[in-house]
């Protein structure tokens, strides 16, 4: 329909030779005409039939479809990613959080074996000494 409101003019033009043609004869001195001469014509109204009409707004109705259909993947691209990015976030964190306590549990397993180790070297010297005395 829109198309056709930007040809008005040339629809209206093309109207007006086509009748100018019919009223007037080809050779223009009425032989094969009805001997009546078109002056103007002026296209005021169109009435396009039903169907096309439907037709023309089921189109434009699929491509709105079609255009709310890119935009919602569009949206639901970002929502996915931005939730893996949240996700790898998370892990990470998890992951550091893991390592920091390894770290700290083998940290304190290591000085307890010192001490322990350097408590029995203490007792043993003792021992020895005594033993010697």
């Amino acid at each position: 329909v829109s198309n056709f409101q930007n040809q008005r003019g040339l629809i209206q033009s093309t109207m007006e030779d086509n009748l100018r043609l019919k009223l007037e004869g080809e050779d223009e001195n009425g032989e094969g005409g009805v001997y009546a001469r078109a002056v103007s014509l002026q296209l005021r109204n169109v009435e396009l039939p039903e169907l096309y009409n439907n037709a023309v707004a089921e189109k434009q109705a699929a491509a709105e479809d079609i255009s709310l259909a890119q935009n919602q993947r569009t949206q639901e691209t970002t929502r996915a990613r931005t939730k893996l990015l949240a996700s790898k976030e998370e892990a990470h964190r998890i992951i550091n959080t893991a390592t920091n306590e390894a770290n700290i549990t083998l940290t304190e397993a290591t000085l307890e074996a010192e001490e322990i180790s350097f408590a029995l070297e203490t007792e043993a010297n003792i021992l020895v000494g005594v033993k010697d005395g």
